[in-house]
């Protein structure tokens, strides 16, 4: 842990170039970004889709993942 007592995090930030056509329907894929896979590493995800890109964020607290 660092001086500050917090145990830092990984943070995971994935941008991808998207069409013109919105996509507002939840899908298995963005069921499973949002939900199943930060629940399963205990984290939390946020998934934004715009006009024309995506951006998915993930966040792992430090003791759901190695360093080494």
């Amino acid at each position: 842990e660092p001086e500050s007592g917090i145990s830092p995090s990984l943070l995971l930030t994935w941008t991808e170039a998207v069409g013109d056509a919105p996509r507002n329907e939840k899908r298995f894929g963005s069921v499973a970004l949002e939900r199943v896979v930060p629940m399963s590493l205990n984290g939390s995800a946020t998934l934004e889709i715009g006009k024309d890109r995506m951006e998915y964020r993930l966040t792992v607290p430090h003791g759901n993942f190695e360093t080494d």
